[in-house]
């Protein structure tokens, strides 16, 4: 009991001390702002005490700005016309002369004079060493041209590298312009190859 009683009377201390120094700071604040107000009031009775200045008074007469000439100026209604520089007349260039570009062509070896002939309609070599076989005019002949292993494999790299199909062994099929190759690639019995003439209306 004495220890609630004692705990009681703390309570009310700290109470009654902050009642107080809300009661102290309040009247600090109201002091102050009655003090702040009493400034601002004598500021604003300064400046209305000060004398009015007329604007006629702040007018003041501007002087005329005269311009300065240079003693070396000329004035503008004298200046010369410059006559005009004659530019250097340019030697009309002679034009190059294009050299006509020979057409690319596939070096066929023996068999390219065969396919000049325009009735011949395709040629076909049965292998290395065998007899050329001719379509002329829808009938086929057999020549006396033969081919050998080198000449066979030169003739498919020219076409391989033009068209830029790989040459392996297997089916090898290209066109070039008017031509169409195909041929069976085979390094044990021999590559064998037919050349034809491609028409307008021959799809490849």
């Amino acid at each position: 009991m004495p220890q609630l009683k004692e705990r009681h009377k703390l309570r009310e201390d700290f109470l009654d001390a902050f009642v107080r120094a809300l009661i102290i700071n309040s009247f600090d604040e109201e002091k102050a702002k009655k003090e702040k107000e009493k400034e601002i009031k004598e500021q604003i009775e300064k400046t209305n005490s000060m004398p009015m200045i007329h604007r006629d008074e702040i007018k003041k007469p501007l002087k005329k700005i005269t311009p300065i000439l240079h003693p070396f100026q000329e004035p503008r209604g004298q200046i010369q016309k410059k006559a005009p520089i004659p530019l250097p007349k340019t030697m009309p260039q002679a034009k190059s002369k294009k050299q006509p570009q020979k057409p690319e062509t596939i070096n066929l070896g023996k068999i390219a004079q065969v396919l000049l002939d325009p009735a011949v309609f395709s040629v076909e070599c049965p292998g290395p060493g065998k007899n050329i076989l001719v379509n002329r005019g829808g009938r086929i002949q057999a020549s006396s041209l033969a081919l050998a292993p080198e000449e066979i494999q030169t003739i498919m790299e020219n076409f391989s590298e033009k068209t830029r199909i790989p040459l392996i062994s297997g089916v090898f099929k290209a066109a070039y312009k008017d031509l169409i190759a195909t041929a069976v690639v085979s390094d044990f019995v021999g590559t064998r190859f037919m050349i034809q003439k491609r028409t307008p209306f021959q799809r490849y």
